[in-house]
């Protein structure tokens, strides 16, 4: 386990995050169904925060090009969640040094674990680094075989004698730019509406970054386990705390079981 990482934010330290999954059983109902709470553990997610560039015409009468930067973050464990972490993009252009140490356990808690887990990241920084290009020629491979389709269909209709019919699907193929894919991979990464391949200007950084969460475990009535995620933690009105919920990652440990399987009841730490 390395003993320093960047992250995009301080962890929330262990007094507060006992308070708040003491709030989650007290007052949120999450745990009606529990026999007990199993463990309680933080853990590090790695991502990739990708600087990259793109021109952008500015200028009325006078049209120049200039190059903009901006970031995104990757996956760093290729697990379908990249739509979902871009939403920590601003916190992880700005990263903080964090010591990765062992913690007492929690009286509370017997099973909590001693020390935190970092996620080991399943891509490469060049992976992370190649990212963009990737998708871009990924959407330019369905482009070409979506005009091959058409081509074979205009072909087939004018031997069949349906000449009209022919050149409508001939006007699909003047029309099909890629447009909605590229629409989806700015929607994904949360690009600017001025990116496109024609625009894009290269990455010029990669930087590893982790992402501190608490996961608690717990064992239900009915057999099996739920699993339950937070990061952020606030205090109410009264000075309660009120930790905010994260769907995505309490999900993950659902469904995948190598993931769930890191929270091992004897208080191993297990690296992936």
């Amino acid at each position: 386990m390395p003993e320093q990482v960047l992250v995009d934010t301080e962890p929330v330290d262990v007094d507060v995050a006992s308070d708040a999954v003491e709030s989650l059983r007290s007052e949120s109902g999450l745990f009606r169904s529990a026999k007990r709470i199993a463990s309680v553990r933080s853990f590090y997610y790695p991502v990739y925060v990708v600087e990259y560039g793109y021109q952008k015409t500015t200028g009325f009468l006078r049209k120049s090009k200039v190059t903009e930067r901006d970031e995104f973050l990757v996956d760093g464990m290729d697990a379908g969640h990249t739509r979902q972490l871009q939403q920590y993009c601003d916190a992880a252009e700005s990263p903080v040094q964090t010591i990765v140490g062992t913690r007492p356990a929690e009286p509370d808690f017997p099973n909590h674990f001693d020390s935190p887990l970092v996620l080991e990241s399943q891509l490469s920084r060049s992976d992370a680094r190649d990212y963009l290009q990737v998708k871009l020629g990924e959407i330019g491979e369905r482009v070409t075989e979506k005009r091959e389709e058409i081509r074979e269909r205009v072909e087939d209709l004018k031997m069949q004698g349906q000449p009209e019919a022919a050149k409508k699907q001939a006007k699909q193929l003047d029309d099909l730019d890629g447009d909605e894919l590229y629409d989806e991979l700015r929607e994904m990464l949360y690009l600017p509406n001025e990116f496109s391949k024609d625009t894009f200007a290269g990455v010029s950084n990669v930087e590893l970054v982790y992402l501190p969460f608490w996961v608690v475990k717990v064992h239900c009535e009915g057999g099996g386990d739920e699993f339950v995620a937070f990061r952020d933690v606030k205090s109410g009105l009264t000075g309660q705390i009120k930790p905010s919920t994260v769907d995505w990652v309490a999900d993950w440990f659902m469904e995948d079981v190598s993931i769930a399987d890191l929270f091992d009841d004897t208080g191993n730490t297990v690296m992936r």
